[in-house]
């Protein structure tokens, strides 16, 4: 057996100057129906820093009807919103993302195009992948009952917290290949022995 880590790390990587967005990739089936009040708080302190904020849908219908209502919220009316299908989320996202400063996901593949773009990541939900994804590059799990202030902590450890992401990604990057690579042996050489 060999560990290997999702395809969508070998996609290339970006590392804009710009970084003028911060994006929201929320889950609908994991806020029970509502939509939480600190999302507001969220975007009141990325307009204290001159960040754009960005909703990015990337899972199934009810994320996109989630993106739908927050559209409608006149407190996030100067907002950017996306949706994003698969295949085509991934390279479309993976250019979206590369502005990003900051990606908070309940979406494994939004913490994953988030690192790809060089951005700090952080997320919160019940599936335990996110959890060991932020592990894994060096990141923090946002706490749903303080969210701000632990997004502040974040915020003022940006560079150590970059830095460590880099060194991680291009590790999950090399992950990656490896067991593409070790596949395709292994399919090779069956095909060769006919076993």
């Amino acid at each position: 057996l060999q560990l290997g880590a999702d395809l969508v790390w070998q996609l290339p990587t970006s590392d804009s100057a710009s970084r003028r967005l911060w994006i929201i990739c929320l889950r609908a089936d994991g806020l029970g129906g509502g939509q939480p009040e600190w999302l507001w708080d969220i975007k009141k302190e990325a307009d204290l820093r001159q960040k754009q904020v960005l909703f990015v849908a990337l899972g199934n219908r009810g994320d996109a009807e989630l993106l739908l209502r927050l559209q409608q919220d006149p407190q996030l009316a100067d907002c950017l919103f996306m949706e994003a299908r698969w295949p085509e989320a991934c390279v479309s996202s993976a250019q979206v993302f590369a502005d990003a400063e900051l990606v908070i996901s309940m979406r494994y593949h939004g913490l994953v195009l988030g690192a790809l773009a060089g951005a700090v990541v952080t997320g919160f939900g019940a599936d335990p992948k996110l959890a060991v994804l932020l592990e894994e590059l060096g990141q923090r799990v946002l706490s749903v009952q303080s969210p701000v202030s632990q997004l502040r902590q974040i915020l003022a450890e940006l560079p150590a917290l970059t830095a460590v992401l880099l060194h991680r990604r291009a590790w999950l990057r090399q992950r990656s290949q490896e067991a593409v690579a070790a596949a395709q042996s292994w399919i090779a050489g069956v095909l060769r022995t006919g076993a």
